[in-house]
């Protein structure tokens, strides 16, 4: 008889339930990793059989192997077993990509796009595909047991019929429409011919690619803003108005535009005349003239008049506001069918300030107000359901999209141990198969597709300056502000129309770690169980439940290969050259002996060897002071034992624990000291003195002293400063501040007993620091020098 083992994990999810007394979804309710019955797993080295799921939030049973007992764990025990490193499936593959899929989504999207092609590469295109037909035709025609073979001399022959078709066709066209006759080779047109069975997309796989290409506008953004505004007035008025009346309403709002710029260019123009002969002198300089709108032409507005047909015609119909919902919030992007096959991704500001609050290391902190903060999401576009988000005090950035993007993969376990009093699971983890983004920069970067790369994520563009080809997300910020922001104690509103009379500064309240804790609660227990029409009348929760339980499209966790490649903290992808000295970049000198082993390995060391190293690392966003470096001698033949990577730390200890803002910041501060005829004792005094003025102008103070009441709103910089939110949600706000309060020792009494300058250094009296009185740590006596670029009156000395 089999012994029932019970793991009970200490971190278990709260049971609650509805008023109707029905289960709220929990991820116990998930099953765990794909797991069939039979498979083989290890938890903690020990071999177990996996049984069944129980029901609901039952766990999964499991047979030990060895002891012939019944274990049984949850899912999110299997989470943390998971985060640890003591579960493994060895049996566990990485899910097939659908090649199929993707092929039908890029031969739609290419249909699609063919009628908009203009009629020269169209022309083009068709000419091509004439070749390979012609090939193609010859090798399903051929006889049995001989073959046309794909080979140049076929090739060749093919080429010389279809020419000879051209040139015979071209004799009785006029000379504005003759078929333009390719210069191709042998090895192009068996190239087009491999492409067409591969694809079987004819004529449209034979388009060059600049030829679908976006295009800058060559006039004015304003310009085709009117003429999007008069289709909307000429609508109210009569929906029988063409191009042509559009035109005239058009360019008489350009000249009502041009009016005042143009007298504005009749008395610059005039003042020109006056002062003419000084211009010529050299003594005063020509005013320049402002540009008007050009005019609109009727092949303009004839093709905006096109690209709105569809909006012109259901706001016929159904009315503009029915037109707009279709068009505009959620425009024609379709929702893919299953979870994790698109996700988008975005950086958002939010509309509210917070305070600091009190933190449970016993430091006071004042209640002042600090500013508005960012947040990065991504979202799934089927289900509407949140993936991942990163708050934090970037403005937009790599680093909070790469975290928003390592919170989106992995399980949110955490959540219940962080915020107990949410009252549901945050189910979402996996892998996307593809991330929708715009173009700004961090998203266009190498960096992020050598990150997406690591875990085999595929990316698509949003269109330039279109928000409405990013909808869901877009849609989701909308709501996020006016459904739980906007009533919040601290929020700015939109604008200043819409702050109307409230003062969010003094009437901020609400601790950042509560916000982040609202957030949360209002995500999982009022968004997520909202039914959308949009949706069918589902709700996010109930899409993702349905996907995320689906033995066909289960979100799967990284593998062990995967998750070795892909740091808990993101970084920065280099290339580098290291020689005996070590790896230098960003002021920063990255040194070991296994760096010079590994040199020594890869032939580029020795007394008579002068070439650099060439390498390539990867420098964590959170800790610039160490390096992951790739060691390719480890490919090589008797290697095997040797570590893919190994990491290499900074040989300046200062860069040790600072992200990549604080060192830049530190940098900053000491080539400006440069200058001054006053010197810092050493770097490391005077990254502490910033630090120190960074966290007085919050309104820190130390533990013995009354906070004061009013602070003054600092700048956004000197929270990322102090590591304020370094972390994201997943730990409390000033859990990196902490540390860095630890690590440079702030508010610890000073003693001097060094001389600076040949001057012995004296202590200063107590000094008003924020409103109170605070004891300022000894300094040297002032002296006459220059403006600093940084807010720092006196130096501290250790």
């Amino acid at each position: 008889m089999l012994d029932i083992v019970t793991e009970q994990p200490h971190t278990a999810l709260p049971y609650h339930a509805t008023e109707g007394k029905d289960i709220e979804p929990s991820i116990d309710s998930i099953l765990f990793d794909g797991l069939e019955a039979d498979q083989i797993v290890l938890i903690d080295h020990v071999a177990h059989r996996f049984l069944r799921k129980m029901p609901d939030r039952g766990p999964h049973l499991f047979l030990n192997v060895d002891r012939g007992e019944v274990a049984r764990y949850s899912t999110t025990r299997l989470f943390e077993l998971l985060d640890d490193g003591k579960y493994y499936h060895p049996g566990r593959t990485r899910p097939a990509f659908d090649v199929s899929k993707s092929l039908d989504e890029a031969r739609a999207l290419i249909a699609k796009a063919y009628g908009t092609i203009n009629k020269g590469p169209r022309a083009r295109a068709e000419t091509k595909y004439r070749y390979i037909a012609a090939f193609v035709n010859r090798m399903l025609i051929a006889p049995p047991g001989q073959p046309f073979d794909r080979s140049h001399g076929n090739a060749d022959l093919i080429i010389e019929q279809v020419n000879a078709e051209i040139f015979v066709e071209n004799q009785a066209l006029p000379a504005d429409r003759k078929i333009f006759q390719p210069n191709n080779s042998s090895r192009s047109l068996l190239r087009w011919v491999k492409k067409e069975l591969e694809t079987q997309m004819q004529e449209r796989a034979c388009v060059h690619l600049n030829a679908i290409k976006a295009r800058k506008r060559k006039l004015p953004d304003e310009i085709f803003s009117i003429i999007a505004l008069e289709i909307r007035k000429m609508l109210d008025i009569s929906s029988k108005f063409g191009p042509t009346e559009i035109l005239i309403r058009v360019n008489l709002e350009i000249s009502k535009r041009n009016a005042p710029l143009l007298g504005r260019n009749r008395e610059a123009e005039a003042r020109n005349a006056a002062n003419e002969e000084r211009i010529a002198n050299g003594e005063v300089e020509k005013e320049p003239l402002e540009l008007p709108l050009p005019e609109a032409k009727l092949t303009t507005i004839q093709n905006e008049f096109r690209r709105y047909n569809a909006w012109i015609r259901l706001a016929k119909d159904k009315g503009k506001q029915a037109a707009d919902l279709e068009f505009g919030g959620s425009g024609k992007f379709e929702r893919p069918t299953r979870i994790l096959d698109i996700a988008e991704i975005d950086h958002h500001k939010f509309d509210f300030i917070g305070i600091l609050g009190e933190t449970p290391f016993g430091k006071a902190w004042s209640a002042a107000a600090i500013p508005r903060f960012w947040v990065c999401v991504i979202l799934d576009t089927h289900s509407g359901y949140p993936l991942g988000l990163f708050p934090s005090f970037e403005p937009g950035g790599l680093y909070p999209a790469l975290m928003a993007l390592d919170n989106a993969i992995k399980p949110k376990h955490w959540l219940a141990k962080r915020f107990p009093q949410i009252r549901g699971s945050w189910l979402a983890y996996g892998k996307p198969r593809k991330i929708r983004y715009d173009n700004a920069k961090e998203f266009v970067s190498e960096q992020m597709r050598r990150a997406l790369a690591r875990v085999q994520i595929g990316f698509e563009h949003a269109v330039p300056h279109r928000p409405d080809t990013k909808p869901f997300i877009e849609r989701w910020f909308g709501t996020l502000e006016s459904d739980f922001i906007d009533w919040l104690k601290g929020s700015t509103g939109s604008s200043p129309q819409h702050r109307g009379a409230r003062r969010p500064k003094l009437e901020a309240i609400i601790t950042i770690d509560d916000f982040i804790m609202l957030l949360h609660m209002w995500m999982i227990e009022v968004y997520a169980r909202r039914k959308q029409r949009g949706m069918d009348y589902d709700t996010p929760e109930e899409r993702w439940l349905a996907g995320a339980t689906s033995p066909s499209h289960r979100p799967q966790v990284m593998t062990k290969e995967e998750t070795e490649k892909w740091d808990l903290i993101p970084s920065l992808e280099v290339d580098a050259k290291a020689d005996r000295n070590g790896i230098q970049r960003d002021n920063i000198v990255y040194q070991s002996k296994q760096l010079q082993a590994m040199r020594a390995r890869s032939g580029c060391f020795g007394p008579r060897e002068q070439a650099p190293t060439p390498l390539r690392m990867r420098i964590p966003l959170l800790d610039v002071g160490r390096a992951i470096v790739s060691d390719p001698t480890a490919l090589d033949h008797g290697n095997e034992h040797l570590p893919k990577e190994f990491e290499v730390e900074s040989t300046d200890e200062r860069a040790h624990g600072l992200n990549r803002f604080q060192w830049q910041m530190h940098r900053k501060f000491i080539m400006g000291k440069n200058h001054l005829p006053t010197v810092h004792a050493s770097h490391k005094e005077g990254f502490n003195h910033l630090f120190d003025t960074a966290l007085e102008t919050m309104g820190m103070v130390p533990s013995d002293q009354k906070p004061p009441k009013i602070s003054d709103l600092p700048d956004a910089r000197l929270p990322r400063l102090a590591g304020v939110l370094a972390y994201g949600a997943e730990r409390p706000a000033l859990a990196r501040t902490e540390e860095l309060i630890q690590k440079f020792g702030t508010f610890e009494p000073h003693s001097v007993d060094s001389v600076l300058a040949g001057a012995p250094i004296a202590s200063s009296p107590s000094t008003i620091v924020n409103g109170e009185t605070a004891t300022v740590s000894p300094s040297p006596a002032p002296k006459p020098r220059n403006k600093l670029r940084f807010p720092v009156d006196e130096v501290r000395s250790d």
